[in-house]
């Protein structure tokens, strides 16, 4: 169903839009849209570009490709992970998609332990046991799931005491303490995505019966997928 919605989405930009594109279009359109939101992480490159020429003025190949390299990096760890550009997206996502109308005041109001964060879903630090499960959920190495945590549909908001209470657990765990945060009678989550990951990283959890499993993975992929679309509608390229 998910997928459905999604796919109807992106043909509903194609009639608005009333041209034709493809996948890698609009993966395209929506990362150069995102530059938009803050400062340009062309700069990265440029800077290291400069150093990509000897004193004679004879193009460098390999240190072209090095800064390149480096320019990358610096996109997917530095810029994309911005605070600005994060906490934007997922406010208004939170907001429009979720009808949390008092998400900007959670924000701003919040303090101390109800301050809210950044939570990965998949963790940025990972034991020794997680690693070990690593092909289970569908990841070839420790470097692609080290990409991997950083895509939009590996994150969410969450208070910094319930954040702090899970740490860096496993994705299985996760799913029952994001479900028990939003039906805690005495102390419950102001955030609605995390009521919807525990609604359905749980019932993801059933079908693997409580494995690891690369469903897992496939979930936040199309959640991230999801999350781009609505920040190209949301914030459209100029």
């Amino acid at each position: 169903k998910k997928l459905k919605k999604i796919k109807d989405d992106i043909k509903t930009i194609h009639q608005n839009d009333n041209i034709n594109i493809s996948i890698l279009d609009f993966i395209e359109i929506f990362e150069l849209s995102i530059w938009r939101t803050g400062k340009e992480p062309i700069k990265y490159f440029k800077n290291s570009w400069i150093n990509s020429f000897s004193n004679d003025s004879k193009l460098d190949l390999q240190g072209i490709i090095s800064s390149f390299g480096q320019f990358i990096e610096n996109y997917r760890c530095n810029y994309l992970v911005e605070d600005r550009n994060f906490k934007h997206i997922f406010t208004e996502y939170e907001r429009l998609n979720h009808q949390n109308n008092h998400i900007w005041e959670i924000l701003e109001k919040r303090k101390g332990n109800n301050r809210i964060e950044e939570e990965h879903i998949f963790a940025k630090d990972i034991n020794d046991t997680a690693i070990n499960n690593l092909e289970k959920y569908g990841f070839k190495n420790l470097d692609e799931y080290y990409d991997f945590i950083y895509i939009y549909g590996n994150r969410t908001f969450l208070e910094k005491r319930f954040n702090a209470s899970i740490g860096n657990d496993d994705i299985l765990n996760k799913a029952s303490y994001y479900k028990n945060f939003c039906e805690n009678n005495t102390d419950k989550t102001e955030i609605k995505d995390i009521c919807k990951l525990g609604k359905e990283l749980n019932e993801i959890a059933q079908y693997s019966n409580s494995q690891p499993n690369p469903a897992f993975k496939y979930y936040l992929e199309i959640r991230d997928l999801e999350i781009k679309i609505f920040a190209y509608k949301r914030f459209p390229p100029i």
